[in-house]
């Protein structure tokens, strides 16, 4: 499944600006979360990027881990 770079930069809007956006692309794509697809339409540059095995498996483990985090913080009960 392929998305849009523009699809991607409004996900990231509130963790980043436009500056750094290709930075957080490339490393991304160096821990083999994301391909990226790098094309020409219409004389307009277009990067697509697609995630990986691996990218879908470390979402899917880190939102396990924030929904954990979550239960434990809604059990918490604050020492008197």
């Amino acid at each position: 499944m392929f998305a849009p770079l523009a699809s991607f930069s409004k996900c990231l809007q509130l963790l980043t600006n436009q500056r750094h956006l290709s930075s957080h692309i490339t490393k991304l794509e160096a821990a083999g979360l994301v391909g990226v697809h790098k094309a020409f339409e219409h004389k307009t540059p277009v990067t697509r990027l697609e995630i990986t095995t691996l990218g879908r498996e470390t979402t899917v483990r880190h939102w396990q881990r924030l929904a954990r985090l979550r239960r434990r913080a809604l059990r918490w009960e604050p020492e008197v």
